[in-house]
């Protein structure tokens, strides 16, 4: 029986721990680094483990492995004076981008709520996983206070999916281990490499983290899965376009104009377009591959060609992400009330729902809500990572805000009527966490709270280093 005092994880933490010394005291490095490894395994939270493993990495030679581990120690613990003081030796840029997360950190709220006695600057996604409203002063829904220690377990250690397998199991390495045969036992598996796509200009930290999360519950990877399907499958997706007409140049320049700035400066090729004859002035992304996107007779007499330009980059983001079928299934298992006029959106909705049905209907009340939760957590975050796509396409900070403000307007009639400042001045002296914390049968897409939170977040990554940085990359690509 385990100690009191220790858990049952850390016990056996201890165990493997000690077995991947032995092994390293016999110098068989590879061996003593996959134990280490199976003991983060056990229990991501036994900081020890983790600086032993990043010595290890540096007398191989893969002081990159190491820098990753250094970075999540000091996400456990930014006090952490032996871990700065390795990452700066080994990773000078690594170290200038973990203290600006702690010292200037993606949200630019974290600092009042430091102020008023809030925990660290890490992302917890389990924050959201609750209906209840946040108590007075709780931290936005993905700044979680007193994340659980071991949530800071590396995903390229260990996915969901995997099973905490024995040490035993770990495939026997000769004694005469080279750094170069040790470099190719700790690469990445195929499936995590191809998770770990580009795109991150503009996705915020750990948004990968988030999303592999939300697709390791139990019914999502299923429900995924049959919405790609059905993009290329024969009379289905194809049966929603087939309401639509082509948007062509000839009667809509503007809008092809705007496409087409928005996929040039992210580096892609412009969607197919297509004309919803629609009152309503959200855009409808019809499928990721290829590229299909419905623009409304609304909001091509709504928006100005810069503001287009801003919602085109905004829907080609999660497109370049990977995450359009996961933010597609978001929608389809939350089944937020669509307006009466989205007609092409509920067709869409239907039809996913037609074949994705099977992988929800054994769901039980609690891991359904469970779903629900998570999903929505993650579409919090990714509407903000839309956001800096949409900003990198239009490259105006106050046409991107505008045009932000006047989306969560319930009708064209209504958005004409918005102006940024007049949206603005209506959420003087609120509280932005509670701006944040939305609930999930709100759409963060299109909710007003959230929209202006959206524009707190995009006009401080405007006055970042980071954002020109980015401007720089696609510009030379």
């Amino acid at each position: 029986m385990a100690d009191d005092n220790v858990s049952d994880s850390r016990q056996r933490a201890e165990e493997i721990f000690a077995e991947a010394r032995k092994a390293h005291s016999k110098g068989r490095l590879a061996w003593a680094v996959e134990h280490a490894r199976e003991a983060l395994r056990a229990d991501g939270s036994y900081q020890e483990v983790r600086h032993w493993l990043a010595e290890r990495y540096i007398e191989a030679g893969a002081t990159t492995y190491a820098s990753r581990q250094y970075q999540f120690i000091l996400r456990a613990d930014p006090n952490d004076q032996k871990a700065w003081t390795a990452l700066e030796e080994i990773d000078p840029p690594g170290a200038a981008k973990a203290r600006r997360l702690h010292e200037i950190p993606p949200d630019p709220f974290v600092s009042e709520r430091r102020a008023q006695g809030g925990g660290d600057d890490f992302d917890s996604i389990d924050a959201a996983t609750t209906e209840q409203q946040p108590e007075e002063g709780a931290p936005a829904p993905f700044l979680h206070v007193g994340e659980r220690s071991n949530e800071f377990e590396s995903l390229d250690e260990v996915t969901a999916t995997q099973g905490m397998g024995e040490a035993e199991s770990v495939p026997w390495v000769g004694d005469a281990e080279s750094s170069e045969q040790f470099e190719a036992l700790d690469a990445p598996a195929d499936e995590e490499v191809s998770a770990a796509a580009p795109s991150d200009l503009w996705e915020f930290e750990q948004d990968r983290e988030y999303w592999r999360q939300w697709l390791d519950t139990e019914a999502t990877p299923g429900v995924v899965g049959e919405i790609e399907r059905l993009w290329s499958w024969p009379d289905a997706v194809d049966q929603v376009l087939d309401q639509c007409v082509h948007l062509r140049v000839s009667s809509h320049p503007e809008a092809v104009a705007a496409t087409q700035t928005a996929a040039q400066r992210l580096g892609t090729d412009p969607p197919e377009l297509f004309l919803m004859p629609e009152p309503d002035i959200q855009p409808l992304v019809f499928r990721g591959e290829p590229a299909a996107m419905g623009l409304t007779t609304a909001m091509l007499r709504t928006f100005s060609e810069a503001e287009l330009t801003f919602i085109m980059g905004r829907c080609l983001g999660p497109i370049l992400s990977g995450y359009l079928a996961a933010l597609q299934a978001v929608d389809l298992l939350l089944a937020r009330p669509l307006p009466i006029t989205s007609e092409l959106a509920s067709m869409l909705r239907d039809l996913f729902a037609r074949d994705a049905g099977s992988h929800t209907a054994r769901l039980t009340a609690e891991a359904l809500s469970r779903m629900k939760a998570l999903g929505h957590a993650w579409q919090q975050r990714v509407e903000l990572s839309a956001d800096r796509a949409g900003l990198l396409a239009c490259r105006d900070i106050e046409t991107a805000c505008s045009a932000i403000a006047r989306s969560t307007a319930k009708s064209a009639r209504a958005a004409a009527e918005v102006t940024l400042e007049k949206f603005m001045a209506g959420y003087e002296g609120q509280d932005v966490q509670k701006l944040a914390a939305v609930p999930t049968e709100d759409n963060p897409s299109t909710s007003a709270d959230y929209g202006a939170y959206r524009i707190k977040m995009l006009k401080w990554w405007a006055g970042t280093d980071e954002y020109q940085a980015a401007c720089r990359q696609l510009d030379s690509e």
